[in-house]
């Protein structure tokens, strides 16, 4: 677990931080790219400006969930990752190295890269499971990037998407360096 400054453990909404969970609409976003591509680094992934956004950390873990789901592709989630930089404002994203074609005009976005996982965990599939089923992507559907999941519900989604967390092989600095 990544203690922040001060060494005491990272909680949301009071609830001790598992990993950070950011959706995707499929009717604002093409899911279907991002899947085909499977996974990807993705500069310029919205988030919202509030204390959450502030507590997020480089190599924090990230689960993409699609929310809404579309012809081809179930609600659920369906990758998982590490967020690469702590979010930025919009415009300094895209001064970034490693760019921000997707940037809003306003707000945050967070860098982040993905895998898509070879076992999604569908919405229903969350629904039925004692852990998963009160997570707050479920319970407050609405709510803005990032949503969060407690070390129990992280480790559990883990299992069933049959996948280990992702670990760096490299640093953030580093990669953008090689590629100066």
């Amino acid at each position: 677990m990544t203690l922040p400054p001060g060494g005491e453990p990272r909680r949301v909404n009071g609830q001790p931080f598992g990993a950070w969970v950011v959706k995707a609409n499929p009717a604002l976003s093409d899911v279907d790219a991002l899947l085909a591509a499977g996974g990807t680094d993705i500069a310029g992934w919205c988030v919202q400006q509030n204390y959450r956004s502030h507590l997020m950390r480089p190599d924090d873990l990230v689960f993409l969930w699609i929310s809404g789901g579309s012809r081809t592709v179930v609600s659920g989630f369906w990758a998982v990752g590490l967020l690469e930089d702590p979010p930025l404002v919009a415009d300094e994203a895209a001064e970034s190295t490693r760019g921000a074609a997707a940037a809003p005009k306003a707000g945050l976005v967070a860098q982040l890269t993905l895998a898509v996982v070879e076992s999604p965990v569908s919405r229903a599939a969350c629904q039925a499971d004692p852990v998963l089923a009160e997570i707050e992507v479920l319970r407050v559907a609405q709510i803005g990037n990032p949503s969060f999941l407690t070390p129990e519900g992280r480790d559990r989604l883990l299992a069933l998407m049959q996948t280990s967390a992702p670990r760096r092989i490299t640093s953030s600095a580093s990669s953008r360096a090689e590629t100066s």
